[in-house]
């Protein structure tokens, strides 16, 4: 499971241009509103989490599990018995199982989805410095809780609840002109779009 590197970034910000102005808790926040605020943009979860599906009266050789991407799944089962994974085939990145066999009865999938550590690290870290730099550097930070104009969202940390909205997602960009920055946040949601996952099935 990744973990936010919260000094690497500060350095990263830091060898960028952008002042610091932030306590770490204050920094925190900010950061973690950007990975709230780019979940909802690509319309998937980025951090990890325990998920499970199950069909009472499946008919088939292909279910569509409810999130994505997979990091791992834990065990298949149908009708009771846990299946092997020679009995079936997954497509991680949009959340699909392909069942050897046509199947009929009860399916239950236990799985985790979220990013992994090489695409956390790659893809989205890289990113997120930007996402947080921006919003320093263009004055998007509303308070000093990290909030920006432009995206619908929500976060709560302890007894700070922070909530921003707005429904600007296209046209300039969320991210004015830096053409970077909103074209990384497209190929993300590209890649884990719903009408790719309908164009495979």
């Amino acid at each position: 499971m990744f973990d936010i590197d919260y000094n690497k970034l500060k350095i990263l910000l830091k060898f960028d241009g952008i002042e610091l102005d932030f306590t770490d808790e204050e920094f925190e926040i900010l950061v973690n509103s950007k990975l709230v605020e780019l979940e909802s943009i690509i319309g998937t979860k980025i951090r990890r989490s325990y998920e499970s599906k199950i069909v009472s009266k499946f008919k088939g050789k292909l279910l569509e599990l409810n999130d994505y991407p997979i990091v791992d799944v834990a065990d298949v089962y149908i009708n009771d018995r846990c299946i092997n994974r020679r009995e079936y085939n997954l497509n991680r990145n949009l959340g699909i199982v392909y069942f050897a066999k046509y199947v009929i009865g009860v399916v239950k999938v236990e799985y985790i989805i979220g990013f992994d550590d090489d695409e956390f690290e790659y893809f989205v870290l890289p990113l997120l410095k930007d996402m947080v730099g921006y919003a320093i550097r263009y004055g998007k930070v509303n308070s000093m809780y990290g909030g920006i104009n432009g995206i619908a969202s929500s976060l709560k940390e302890g007894d700070v609840s922070i909530n921003f909205s707005s429904n600007n997602l296209s046209g300039v960009g969320v991210y004015g002109y830096d053409g970077g920055i909103n074209n990384r946040i497209d190929d993300l949601k590209k890649k884990y779009a719903y009408s790719a996952r309908v164009r495979l099935l």
